[in-house]
């Protein structure tokens, strides 16, 4: 089964006003990690994420799109502080995150929420639905403490969970009943920004759409800014106003949805773009489809130049390619708002 984007209600146009919730510089995160090369064991330098920036503007939803592998999530937890950036700046309301004293990164902390792969393993199989939601409004302190049972009830009814399965544990719920469990945690405390990571890949096609549309309503209602991370471009046609497309560590395009899925610039991307299947079955036919050769290289051995010319497509086209074995692209604007890292976008522009 594929997921039909006529099922998923649109996402919303980018709003312009005031400064963003977010704001990453420069940001890198490097790993040690053990190395089998040798006869004496070492250690080695990974970087997964290379020289990350970007904006997500308030209630704004911007995607990040790429691989398994290519460090989508550990950007993902770099920004909430879970995992500490090697350098670089986060910038959560104006504010440097790690600058913060313990208590004010508290209370940022609060603001700032995370929507989890695996929404079973996100949940405490000791605890009930009921328990596992109140449990941020303890933690954070927020409200008087009794009244914190009427917002429980008022988060899980808003995210689908009917009032029979509330005092049950995770085990008794299917995924996708579990899954907006962790979404109404999410925002128990009333957070400005939510990194969603992979929420709908475990589930099962019929209940994507579904929980999809529920982000989507929240994002709307409630003005919440969402970092989407997924590798599924259909999924993100209808959730983000913008996407990022990240490759081995680093974005290599960036631009307002409709834009990068329409004409995509580059050459990794075109070929995320060709994977999606559509609806129609006549025009299913007719399009390309772009298969990439080889594996996604490791990041302990990242090819020279262009990370990407080792899968490129497009360079076994261009007599002069090579250029991209020994030049790595640095990010260009071709319009206001899309970037490309590509020294060859215009051939498919």
């Amino acid at each position: 089964m594929r997921l039909d984007p006529r099922s998923i209600d649109p996402p919303g146009a980018r709003p312009n006003a005031g400064d963003p919730v977010l704001s990453v510089r420069h940001l890198n995160v490097e790993f040690s990690v053990p190395s089998r090369r040798g006869l004496l064991p070492r250690k080695v330098n990974v970087r997964a994420v290379n020289d990350l920036s970007f904006d997500i503007g308030r209630g704004e939803t911007l995607a990040l799109v790429g691989e398994s592998g290519c460090g989508k999530s550990t950007t993902g937890r770099a920004i909430l502080n879970l995992i500490p950036p090697s350098s670089g700046t986060v910038l959560f309301d104006g504010r440097n995150i790690a600058g913060l004293e313990e208590r004010a990164l508290r209370r940022t902390r609060a603001r700032m929420q995370m929507i989890f792969q695996d929404p079973y393993g996100s949940l405490s199989p000791r605890q009930t639905i009921r328990s596992a939601v109140r449990e941020a409004l303890d933690v954070h302190d927020i409200g008087e403490r009794a009244g914190r049972s009427a917002v429980v009830d008022t988060l899980l009814e808003t995210c689908g969970i009917r009032p029979d399965l509330r005092d049950r544990y995770p085990h008794e719920l299917s995924g996708g009943q579990r899954q907006r469990v962790g979404i109404a945690r999410a925002l128990a405390t009333g957070p400005d920004l939510i990194v969603a990571d992979e929420p709908t890949s475990a589930l099962d096609v019929s209940i994507q759409a579904q929980i999809l549309n529920l982000i989507r309503r929240l994002q709307r209602e409630r003005q919440i800014s969402f970092l989407f991370i997924s590798h599924n471009m259909a999924v993100v046609r209808n959730v983000s106003a913008r996407v990022a497309v990240m490759y081995l560590g680093s974005i290599v395009e960036t631009g307002l949805t409709h834009e990068v899925l329409s004409l995509p610039l580059h050459p990794y991307t075109k070929a995320l773009v060709s994977a999606v299947r559509v609806p129609d079955p006549a025009v299913e036919r007719r399009r390309e489809r772009i298969v990439l050769s080889g594996e996604q290289p490791s990041l302990m051995e990242l090819p020279s130049g262009c990370p990407f010319h080792s899968r490129c497509w497009l360079r076994k086209q261009i007599p002069t390619s090579n250029r991209c074995a020994d030049e790595r692209p640095v990010p260009r604007t071709i319009s206001p708002g899309r970037t490309v890292s590509c020294h060859f976008a215009e051939e498919l522009g």
